[in-house]
């Protein structure tokens, strides 16, 4: 059933079949959106909470699931992803979960980025945050076969491990554990130069 009601499109489906159902085998797009104007190319009011908003089931070679990429050459401050639990009640909710079944060899998240700022930053804004920022967690007990956490310099050349803390605890630098750490004003000059 295709009416007119103010939308180029519209769709209105009662009984248990697809609403849109489209079926390609050729080398372009299945589904190609050219938007031009202000609103947004793709908009879903989801109210089932059995069944998800977007589901992709693909058997990827080369390619990925999902790519976003932004070509804008504005500096405008803006999030590439965005994504918000936005009701305070929702204690049981998770922003991302990443779930990799490779038995070894692959990387649960791999970033690399050429500009100098942070490739992570985690922050806590509640004023009464009494929580653990990061947490690296293993179903193995206490082992030194295995890391919490690796710092390794010289990634594209020869690789050299500055910094790691084993399974059971063990903290191991190549240099000396120092104190006070440098806040983040350090590491600018001072009006004087210092």
């Amino acid at each position: 059933k295709i009416m007119s009601n103010g939308a180029a499109i519209e769709i209105d489906q009662n009984n248990n079949h697809n609403s849109i159902f489209t079926s390609h085998a050729g080398t372009a797009h299945a589904v190609n959106i050219d938007n031009n104007g202000s609103g947004r190319s793709i908009s879903i009011d989801h109210s089932p909470t059995s069944n998800n908003a977007i589901s992709i089931d693909s058997a990827l070679g080369n390619a990925s699931a999902i790519a976003f990429t932004d070509n804008a050459d504005n500096t405008t401050h803006r999030n590439i992803v965005q994504i918000v639990q936005d009701h305070p009640s929702a204690t049981g909710a998770k922003c991302i979960y990443v779930q990799n079944d490779a038995s070894a060899g692959a990387e649960l998240i791999n970033g690399y980025s050429d500009a100098r700022h942070f490739l992570q930053r985690l922050r806590a804004g509640n004023s009464s945050y009494d929580s653990a920022i990061f947490m690296s967690e293993a179903n193995r007990t206490a082992n030194s076969n295995y890391f919490f956490y690796k710092g390794q310099s010289d990634a594209d050349g020869t690789p050299d491990l500055e910094f790691s803390v084993t399974g059971e605890g063990e903290v191991q630098g190549d240099l000396a554990y120092a104190t006070p750490t440098s806040d983040y004003a350090e590491y600018f000059e001072s009006k004087d130069g210092s």
